[in-house]
């Protein structure tokens, strides 16, 4: 752990965090972000994007109301994710619960994607788990890849 602590700036994962939390893959936020990226592109001549602009603090949060709606959102931005997608869960990670893994092949699934796999790991690593079991982690992504072939 020293050695984590004397190679990465503990601030950079303030950033990291931030950008999960905003993460939307919606068909509303992705669609208003392509337009806003669209009429950007139009009106950039050489510097889009100055060092000292934050991007808008809706950006990245679709505005619909009800679960259902979110739902239908979120299956509407997944429409084209039709390759073959590992969703791996693990049952100690606070940071993406297994709940929310779950609701992501779920909404694969309700999107029309076929070729979605849960796995679910008993680890005692949360997050970290992806780093450091590496025999679990490496065994589940081989057997996705060698099914589907």
């Amino acid at each position: 752990s020293e050695r984590f602590c004397l190679q990465y700036d503990a601030n950079s994962l303030l950033y990291v965090s931030k950008a999960m939390d905003m993460f939307d893959i919606s068909h509303s936020v992705t669609q208003r972000l392509s337009s806003l990226r669209e009429d950007n592109q139009r009106a950039c001549t050489s510097v889009c994007l100055d060092a000292s602009e934050q991007p808008a603090s809706d950006q990245g949060h679709s505005g619909v109301e009800t679960s259902e709606e979110i739902r239908a959102d979120l299956v509407r931005g997944v429409k084209a994710a039709m390759q073959p997608t590992l969703v791996l869960g693990v049952q100690s990670d606070i940071l993406f619960p297994v709940r929310q893994q779950k609701e992501i092949a779920d909404i694969l699934r309700q999107a029309g994607n076929t070729r979605v796999t849960y796995y679910e790991l008993d680890a005692i690593y949360g997050h970290d788990t992806f780093l450091i079991d590496v025999v679990n982690v490496g065994a589940a992504i081989k057997g996705h890849l060698e099914n589907t072939h």
